[in-house]
C-alpha cells in the first residue's frame, strides 16, 4: 500500500459522521507505516451473516430490511457528501451484535468527486478489476464491460447486488469467473439472484437495471425501504 492510498483513506475517513458509517478514530505512522484506528464493531461481516452457520449474529423477522434500510441511509449519506464508495458487497458490511445495526466499511476506494483526489479504481489489484475498482460480482455492467468511471449509479448496482444477497440469501450471480459474468452482462441477463426476489422487494429489482439512469437514488430506496417497516419497533421512533 503506497502512502497515496493510506492519506486518500484517512481524508475520506474523517469526512464522514453518519451512525451506519464506521468511524476513524485515530491516525500514527511510525517509519515504517501508519496505524488507523477504526471504530470497533462487534459483531461479525454481513458476508458471514448470510453464509456462516456459526455465525454469532442470525438474522429474523424484519432484520433483513432493516439491514437493507441501514445500508440505504449510509449511502444516501455518503453520496449527499459527494463521495462514491466503489467497492459496497456484504464483506464491507459490518452487523453489530447484538443490536444488528449495519455500518459501511472499507473506504480504501472510495471517490471524492469535488477534490483532487479523484480516482479511478485503487491499488488493491487482488481485489478489484478494470479502472474503476470494486470486486465483480457486485460490479455494474457499464464497469465490466466498458470499463466506465464509477459513479452514484454504479454504487446502486452494487447495492442492489447486495440487497439480492442479503433478501434471498443467494449470491447475486453463480459465476466463478469475470469472463463468464462479462459474457452474461453483454446479452443483459438479469442477476441470477433476482429471480428469487419477493413481490414486496420488486422495487429494488430496479438498481439492477441495465440503464443507469434508472436506476433508484439511495433517497428513493431509503422512503421505499421506511414505507415497509415498523421504525417505532427498531429505532424507537419514526422519521
Amino acid at each position: 500500500m503506497e502512502d497515496s492510498d493510506i492519506h486518500h483513506e484517512i481524508n475520506v475517513s474523517l469526512r464522514l459522521s453518519h451512525p451506519n458509517i464506521v468511524r476513524l478514530m485515530a491516525v500514527a505512522r511510525t517509519e515504517s507505516c501508519f496505524l488507523l484506528a477504526a471504530e470497533y464493531i462487534h459483531g461479525a461481516t454481513l458476508q458471514q451473516v448470510l453464509h456462516t452457520d456459526s455465525c454469532l449474529v442470525k438474522l429474523e423477522g424484519d432484520d433483513a430490511g432493516f439491514i437493507s434500510l441501514d445500508l440505504s441511509m449510509a449511502v444516501e449519506y455518503i453520496h449527499a457528501q459527494r463521495i462514491i464508495h466503489q467497492d459496497i458487497k456484504p464483506a464491507n458490511v459490518m452487523v453489530h451484535h447484538p443490536s444488528k445495526k449495519a455500518v459501511l466499511t472499507d473506504w480504501g476506494m472510495a471517490n471524492i468527486r469535488d477534490t483532487v483526489m479523484l480516482r479511478q479504481g485503487s491499488k488493491f489489484t487482488a481485489q478489484v478489476i478494470g479502472p474503476a475498482g470494486g470486486t465483480y460480482l457486485y460490479m455494474a455492467p457499464e464497469c465490466i464491460l466498458m470499463f466506465e468511471e464509477a459513479s452514484f449509479q454504479t454504487d446502486m448496482w452494487s447495492l442492489g447486488a447486495t440487497y439480492l444477497e442479503i433478501l434471498t440469501g443467494s449470491a447475486p450471480w453463480t459465476v466463478k469467473k469475470q469472463r463468464e459474468l462479462a459474457a452474461l452482462m453483454a446479452t443483459k441477463t438479469p442477476p441470477h439472484a433476482l429471480s428469487h426476489l419477493s413481490d414486496k422487494h420488486s422495487f429494488l429489482g430496479g438498481l439492477v437495471s441495465y440503464d443507469p439512469d434508472s436506476r433508484p437514488s439511495a433517497s428513493d430506496v431509503v422512503k421505499f425501504l421506511k414505507s415497509g417497516l415498523d421504525l417505532t419497533s427498531r429505532y424507537g421512533y419514526k422519521w
